[in-house]
């Protein structure tokens, strides 16, 4: 699903093949440019991958934020790896 309304603006962008990062050439490629976005909330972390050249949204996860203790970090060092 496509961003709406939003402007795109990416630093990372494409000139056919090449990949450039502020307007340099850092590689060449014809496969999709993606970004990562995460936010790491007070009861969620959510993790979403973005197409930066159509604003659509791949893949995109969440899970609770821990509520860490002595007694349940091995548990949560599990829960929140992705």
């Amino acid at each position: 699903m496509p961003l709406r309304g939003i402007d795109l603006n990416p630093c990372v962008t494409r000139d056919r093949d090449r990949i450039l990062l502020d307007g340099t050439e850092i590689a060449r490629s014809t496969a999709p440019i993606h970004g990562l976005a995460l936010d790491l909330g007070t009861t969620t972390c959510v993790l979403r991958l973005y197409n930066l050249e159509t604003g659509e949204l791949p893949a995109n996860t969440r899970v609770p934020e821990p509520v860490v203790t002595k007694d349940n970090v091995a548990k949560y060092e599990k829960v929140c790896t992705f």
